[in-house]
């Protein structure tokens, strides 16, 4: 979230140089209480349904490299309960 707003900060109010380090603090904290103010709120580009889509190949493929993974592991008979 904090990358977000950061990205937010550097379009509206960071597009610019600012000689000044007080100028900088100044404008950081009016564009902060504006955005409070006006309770700004994230716009997020798909809904929950279209996440669990994209996001279900992502799991998928890490379920796939966690199998991969425990097959490479070397095995002791303490790590299987066998004696």
């Amino acid at each position: 979230m904090a990358e977000s707003e950061l990205s937010v900060l550097s379009g509206q109010c960071l597009d610019r140089r600012s000689p000044y380090k007080q100028t900088l603090i100044e404008e950081v904290i009016a564009w902060e209480e504006d955005r409070n103010k006006h309770h700004s709120k994230a716009n997020w580009q798909f809904t929950p349904a279209d996440a669990r889509i994209k996001l279900s190949s992502y799991t998928r493929q890490y379920e796939r490299l966690r199998a991969l993974e425990m097959r490479a592991v070397p095995r002791t008979p303490a790590d299987t309960g066998d004696q």
